[in-house]
Parts: C-alpha cells; sequence; structure tokens
C-alpha cells in the first residue's frame, strides 16, 4: 500500500473548517486542543483518543494507529508519523481517497 503525505492546515476554533480546506486531499490541523483529521473524501475525525506529537517542521506523529470507519462502511486504518499516512491491517479505502 502506497504512503501519502497528509496536509498540515491552520489550526481553527472549535466549529469551523480550516482555511485551505480540500475534501479530496487527505489534512489534519488542530482545533482548540483538539487534532482532527481529514480522510477523503468523507471521513472525519477527532484524535482525542490518541498520543499526538508535534514536531519541529509541524508535522504531527499519532500514536497508537488511528482506525476510522465512515457511514457507507470505507475503513481507513494506519499510522501517522511526521505527517506521512502509512496504511495497515484493513485498510479498504473503496476505490477513493
Amino acid at each position: 500500500m502506497a504512503l501519502t503525505e497528509a496536509v498540515r492546515l491552520p489550526d481553527v476554533e472549535p466549529g469551523s473548517f480550516p482555511e485551505g480546506f480540500d475534501s479530496t486531499v487527505m489534512s489534519y490541523w488542530k482545533q482548540s486542543e483538539t487534532w482532527m483529521m481529514h480522510f477523503p473524501p468523507y471521513t472525519l475525525g477527532n484524535l482525542s483518543k490518541h498520543t499526538v506529537t508535534e514536531h519541529e517542521d509541524r508535522t504531527i506523529s499519532v500514536a497508537p494507529s488511528i482506525k476510522v470507519t465512515n457511514p457507507q462502511g470505507t475503513h481507513r486504518h494506519g499510522f501517522l508519523r511526521r505527517g506521512v499516512w502509512e496504511p495497515c491491517g484493513d485498510d479498504r479505502q473503496g476505490g477513493e481517497g
């Protein structure tokens, strides 16, 4: 499975999307004190149950692995290390994203 570089977006206040948000691009940002991550095309999740390390270059690494499922049943499972998504296990994109 291919690695994907996620885009760091500007931090925002709760209830808003960051400037430059693009629903076709994997991205992450900080919303108040909570890190958020977007998986194209429709899955948005918070990383509040994960340990997030912000690096000097503003990329982040997240532990443990991230697993999300959207209402259509598409699974994303992998690791975000220094802003790069590495799929693992049962990552099934359903032909999208």
